[in-house]
């Protein structure tokens, strides 16, 4: 297996946290829809989330094999795994 340098750990931990605020989000929306403050919080999360995945994916290659869409090679099996790190 390869060795998972300290910025990539940093790098996924971004993605994860992001991840993690987007869903909180979509909880408390589901319980006070008319928050509008927060439906805005919730948009520039994902815009944010996406964002980092995407950087974190072009870097790192795919978090997830369906994002092979653009891909070059198939490289799924030539990285660690997500949840090996």
């Amino acid at each position: 297996m390869e060795t998972i340098s300290a910025k990539q750990k940093e790098d996924l931990k971004t993605v994860q946290e992001l991840d993690f605020f987007v869903q909180d989000l979509i909880e408390y929306l589901d319980t006070h829809p008319d928050d509008s403050e927060a439906l805005n919080q919730y948009k520039t999360a994902v815009q944010k989330a996406n964002a980092s995945r995407k950087e974190y994916e072009a870097t790192y290659g795919p978090l997830f094999i369906y994002d092979f869409e653009e891909a070059k090679d198939w490289s799924w099996g030539k990285t660690p795994w997500p949840w090996d790190m």
